[in-house]
C-alpha cells in the first residue's frame, strides 16, 4: 500500500509531498487555496450560517459540495453527480486514522495517523 507524508507548515498550510498544498488563507477562518502539484489551484469556500457546508471550485465554478456533521464525518458530493457521495470517516480507535468510502460502500484509501496530542 502507499504511503503518503504530510507535513505541517510553520504558519497556516499542509503538504501532501509530491501531491498539493492547501493554505488557510487567514487564522481561524475556513477559506482555504488547494494547490495541486501540476500547478491546478482550488479554493475551498464555506456555506451556510455555522461553516459545516463548503463547495470546492476551481476557475470560479463550483464543482463539489462537502459537508461535515456533528461528528466528524465528511461527505463530498460532486454537485453533477448528486448520486455520487464520497464520504471520509475515522475509522476508530485502536485503527487511528480515516477511511474514503464510494456511495457502493466500497473503501478507496485509507490514511493512517500518527498524529498525538502530547508531541
Amino acid at each position: 500500500m502507499e504511503q503518503f507524508e504530510v507535513i505541517i507548515g510553520k504558519t497556516r498550510d499542509f503538504e501532501i509531498v509530491g501531491i498539493s498544498r492547501i493554505t488557510y488563507l487567514k487564522w481561524f477562518s475556513a477559506r482555504a487555496e488547494i494547490t495541486l502539484a501540476d500547478g491546478i489551484l482550488y479554493r475551498l469556500e464555506p456555506r451556510g450560517f455555522w461553516g459545516m457546508r463548503y463547495h470546492l471550485i476551481k476557475n470560479e465554478v463550483p464543482l463539489f459540495e462537502v459537508k461535515m456533521n456533528i461528528w466528524g464525518k465528511l461527505t463530498i458530493t460532486p454537485l453533477k453527480e448528486a448520486h455520487h457521495i464520497y464520504s471520509i470517516k475515522y475509522t476508530g480507535y485502536g485503527k487511528e486514522g480515516y477511511s474514503l468510502t464510494n456511495y457502493k460502500d466500497e473503501i478507496l484509501a485509507t490514511v493512517a495517523s500518527k498524529f498525538t496530542w502530547k508531541s
